[in-house]
């Protein structure tokens, strides 16, 4: 049986197993030569090329028109169903993802101050060695907008706030779209495209979004992680989704990347958060990370104030990793309603003593926090829980430059989520059956400013995501090459209207083929699937594109949840002739 979305190509993009340049750096420990940097970019390719060749010889030939290797190795290409079939089935992909469409948020220029650098100049002089050489005068700041008007403007904007940095703008050339923001990071990350990164921008403000696809499996979640593994922090704006959630909002992707700082924008009146008008607001499915607020009409102003923070406290403090200066920057943010955001503030975080790293939050609430000495006393730090938890031990004597570790059980969720309620609600003030337990860690030096680390365990109610699968037999009860059925389907769920959505989306939608109570084969692969409607078509042949023989056959729909909950299927009969 052959299915197919539509006869014609769709822009994909391709992730491979093999290691990028980043993977490649982490596994060496964070450290590398420049020539060692360049030869894991041309492995990259070569394993491109091999699968290329497999896909060829299978008679499915691609032709890619960008190429990735140091952030994430992959390709982009316009591909049929009968390639994206083949290229899932290849165990070096990992995956076959969508290209979406992209925005870029536009920016307002700084009153005074901040003039736009020339993009012609001296490129190699942006980076400070990814952080691995030694730092510069200042730090170099990547700015990534759509468009030369509104990448200068953003430029200017980053510029007027540090003075003391480089900046270098980056213009995704063509109609943004998910490729040419994964293109603009690879130049971020390899100004002069040699294959080494250590040009590669220490900070690197995100301008361009794909709009409600704050996914974490997606690419450009995906290279951002590649960006923080090399060295660079990246700064991501929620985007303009408008008003959504809390539970998983209208957040703009890459805004789900976890190893990114998230910026939205508005102010902080009575201890309660209020966000700028039309700003997206919510979760991520599958993230229970904090953000970060900062002052802006719109959440690529307040980002491009946050990455000036950042290049500045990299200014003063250039030992800062890349992932201690994101911990410093979300640990030093005072604290806001509800707990999951904090306000950004400078001050605090040039002074920060503590940075804190809380990992990803198991099934059953259970974390692990990085807490590492940043200053040159010796510290004695007191840990207490801001919430529903508890952590272990209660405190820790560390030397300059040491880390312990700090074991966090938050309790089950259980306070109702205000479905659509301004951001800065307490939670519980409207139930919807979804529950949530928010609170953060926090580390307190003797004599010092305290540090947190927030968190967000959700567990949202079951939903339909499969509300509408039908099999339409147009020629008759019987389905061949010359009588085809269509199979349509409504996958993920939207629930709410307006400022009360919830968008609830799919990291996977699969339709595979039965035979009586036996599974033939996988037809067709969806990744990062948004809410909205889908058609297959089906003939008589099976997954390899050989006939079937005749006899009852039937399609399973199965419907995998970004936010982690039960997958759903749906199984639907039809007969082969």
């Amino acid at each position: 049986m052959s299915l197919s979305l539509t006869q014609t190509l769709s822009p994909s993009i391709v992730v491979l197993r093999a290691p990028s340049v980043a993977d490649r750096l982490v596994a060496a420990g964070g450290e590398a030569a420049e020539a060692a940097e360049r030869a894991w970019s041309a492995d990259a390719f070569h394993a491109q090329e091999r699968v290329l060749a497999r896909l060829a010889r299978a008679g499915a030939p691609a032709r890619p028109d960008h190429r990735f290797s140091r952030a994430l190795n992959g390709f982009s290409a316009s591909l049929g169903a009968v390639q994206v079939a083949a290229l899932e089935a290849d165990p070096a992909v990992a995956g076959v993802y969508p290209v979406r469409r992209a925005v870029g948020l536009p920016a307002a220029r700084p009153r005074r101050g901040g003039a736009v650098p020339d993009p012609g100049g001296r490129r190699d002089a942006v980076g400070t060695g990814a952080g691995r050489a030694g730092a510069g005068a200042g730090a170099g700041i990547a700015v990534i907008g759509a468009g030369a008007t509104q990448t200068a403007a953003l430029a200017a904007a980053v510029a007027g706030r540090a003075p003391g940095s480089l900046t270098l703008p980056v213009v995704v050339q063509g109609p943004p779209t998910t490729v040419g923001l994964l293109a603009a990071l690879e130049r971020a990350l390899d100004p002069d495209g040699d294959g080494d990164c250590h040009d590669a921008a220490r900070v690197i403000v995100i301008g361009v979004v794909e709009p409600l696809a704050a996914l974490p499996d997606a690419p450009s979640a995906r290279a951002v992680a590649g960006a923080a593994a090399l060295d660079s922090v990246v700064v991501v704006p929620v985007g303009e989704g408008g008003a959504a959630g809390p539970l998983y909002g209208s957040l703009a992707g890459p805004a789900g990347a976890s190893a990114a700082i998230i910026v939205a924008a508005g102010e902080l009146r009575a201890g309660q958060v209020n966000l700028a008008a039309g700003s997206a607001s919510g979760l991520a499915p599958g993230r229970s990370a904090s953000f970060v607020l900062a002052p802006g009409r719109r959440s690529v102003d307040a980002a491009a104030a946050v990455a000036a923070e950042v290049a500045l406290l990299l200014q003063v403090r250039p030992g800062l990793s890349a992932r201690t200066a994101r911990a410093v920057v979300e640990g030093s943010a005072r604290p806001a309603l509800p707990p999951a955001a904090g306000v950004a503030d400078l001050a605090a975080a040039l002074a920060a003593e503590v940075a804190v790293e809380l990992s990803a939050l198991a099934v059953d609430g259970t974390g692990v926090a990085t807490v590492r000495n940043i200053s040159t006393r010796p510290l004695r730090v007191e840990v207490t829980v801001d919430g529903a938890g508890t952590a272990l031990p209660h405190a820790l004597a560390l030397a300059p430059g040491a880390s312990g570790r700090v074991v966090i059980h938050t309790s089950a969720p259980t306070q109702s989520a205000p479905l659509g309620a301004p951001l800065g609600a307490p939670l519980g003030a409207l139930s919807t059956g979804d529950a949530v337990n928010a609170g953060a860690l926090v580390v307190t030096p003797d004599d010092g400013v305290a540090a947190r680390a927030r968190w967000v365990r959700v567990s949202p109610r079951p939903v339909p995501l499969l509300a509408h699968v039908t099999l339409t037999r147009p020629f008759g009860a019987t389905v061949s090459d010359a009588t085809p059925a269509r199979l349509d389907i409504s996958a993920g769920a939207v629930l709410g209207t307006g400022a009360t959505r919830q968008f609830r989306p799919l990291a996977r939608l699969d339709v595979e083929l039965w035979s009586a109570r036996r599974r033939l084969g996988l037809l067709v692969r969806l990744r990062d699937v948004l809410p909205g409607r889908y058609v297959v078509g089906l003939t008589g042949r099976g997954p390899g594109g050989a006939r079937l023989a005749p006899g009852r056959y039937a399609v399973r729909v199965v419907a995998v949840p970004a936010d982690g909950t039960v997958a759903q299927r749906r199984d639907l009969s039809f007969r082969v002739t």
